[in-house]
């Protein structure tokens, strides 16, 4: 095959589902001249410069890495474009979209959103079912989600995504895009910490049935993704399951460890 024909990998980086995380792998699995990372001030301008690079060095690259406003780049690519994508739980992810906003001040809403009293006061304006938006590429600016956006999402996922991954399944997520990017090895992270300060212990149960109810499209989506990856999982089948434990032992050991140096140090 040659490189024409070879797929070209396209990360859609969605706000707050471990993009970040998964970017620090893919600088481990990637050769750095064989990656590119679009980090311009707007999602527009990423999509412009992606654009560019398709029409001019659309062989030199093996995944681009971009926040983009939607689905729908392949359509400039000369050659055959695969996504992937991580999804992650909608009410964790519209709450941690909040408190990272409210702690950037450089933000361009965090002026806006230090003016709401509460998360429950913000929550209506953050960006409700941000995921099914950016995935089905069908939402107009300025207008809601719709239950037809949901489908074309689903469809999405299905028929132009790789791997479709989710942050509270990451280890098998990343035992998945193995066997179905062709990485050679496996690849483990650090247990996720959270480094946000700013966030309250708790969240109260009206938070949290809020937040539920305006991501109601991004649920159904993630929900949906859960079903696929179990579906992919069983048409890997074994390779999949010895990776599985051989990561489990992993973790295992490393938990051991530190536990001992933990002990250790008392």
């Amino acid at each position: 095959m040659n490189m024409s024909e070879r797929p070209l990998y396209f990360f859609l980086h969605i706000p707050k589902t471990g993009g970040s995380s998964f970017g620090v792998v893919l600088n481990r699995v990637y050769q750095p001249e064989r990656i590119k990372v679009y980090q311009k001030q707007s999602n527009d301008e990423n999509w412009e410069a992606i654009r560019h690079t398709l029409s001019q060095e659309a062989l030199s690259y093996d995944m681009l890495q971009a926040h983009v406003p939607k689905f729908g780049i392949h359509e400039f690519s000369p050659r055959p474009m695969r996504y992937v994508t991580i999804l992650r739980d909608p009410v964790a992810r519209i709450i941690s979209d909040y408190y990272y906003i409210l702690r950037t001040t450089t933000h361009r809403r965090h002026d806006e959103f230090k003016r709401f009293g509460s998360l429950e006061d913000a929550l209506p304006y953050v960006g409700a079912n941000l995921q099914t938006r950016v995935i089905s590429g069908s939402v107009a600016r300025g207008t809601p989600v719709t239950a037809a956006d949901l489908v074309i999402a689903k469809r999405n996922l299905e028929e132009h995504f790789a791997v479709v991954a989710l942050l509270e399944r990451f280890d098998e997520s990343l035992i998945l895009m193995r066997h179905l990017l062709g990485w050679s090895s496996l690849v483990m992270t650090p247990p996720h910490k959270n480094v946000a300060t700013n966030r309250p212990s708790s969240v109260s149960d009206a938070e949290l049935k809020l937040a539920a109810e305006l991501n109601q499209y991004d649920q159904e989506l993630y929900n949906f993704a859960n079903n696929l990856m179990d579906r992919r999982i069983r048409e890997v089948g074994l390779p999949y399951w010895r990776d599985r434990l051989i990561v489990q032992a992993r973790r295992k050991f490393y938990s051991l460890r530190q536990a001992v140096k933990n002990a250790l140090l008392r």
